[in-house]
């Protein structure tokens, strides 16, 4: 075989890869009715949506026994960059929801969280800021996700949010991301 029929094998594998990130990701968003969603509280964004809450009394049984990828979004109810988060994650759920499973939890109300909350946050979670979301994916981690009492650490974790200028790109940058942590694996 030659070199240029080998490359093009190559290159014609890489493109069918990239086709179900583009197929997941949506193709158009009205980003009014983003900037409308930005505006409420994260709880009404994520009204309806296939993204379950969870508490730190269920954490462990819903997310560290969870058999799928999971992604835990920890959100302030009223705090801009959550609500600008839980935007992206509407939309992250409803394309991978049949694949990973997503939980939001609620740190707090306002913001900006009190020293003692974000410590404790850190110890137990190992969440460095919110908003916040980790990525655990059973598959990666081993069949025991506990060890010695402490949860494990989150394979992957996400701290930044999009201003609204760059939501598209962030969006798109997102579902990359998930093929390639979760679907090629």
């Amino acid at each position: 075989m030659s070199r240029v029929s080998l490359l093009i094998r190559i290159l014609a594998l890489v493109l069918l890869a990239a086709l179900p990130a583009a197929a997941r990701c949506p193709d158009s968003v009205d980003m009014d009715r983003v900037e409308q969603l930005a505006e409420l509280p994260v709880s009404d964004i994520l009204l309806g949506a296939p993204i379950q809450p969870v508490a730190d009394g269920d954490y462990r049984e819903l997310v560290l026994q969870d058999q799928r990828p999971c992604l835990v979004f920890f959100y302030l109810e009223r705090d801009r960059d959550s609500r600008l988060a839980a935007t992206l994650l509407l939309h992250l759920a409803e394309a991978f929801h049949d694949c990973v499973d997503f939980f939001a939890f609620r740190a707090g109300g306002e913001g900006p969280l009190p020293r003692e909350i974000k410590a404790e946050l850190q110890r137990r979670y190992h969440l460095d800021q919110v908003p916040g979301a980790l990525l655990y994916d059973p598959r990666r981690q081993g069949a025991s996700f506990e060890h010695e009492g402490m949860l494990p650490q989150p394979v992957g974790a996400e701290y930044r949010t999009p201003p609204l200028l760059f939501w598209k790109t962030a969006l798109k940058m997102s579902c990359r991301a998930m093929e390639k942590e979760l679907l090629t694996r």
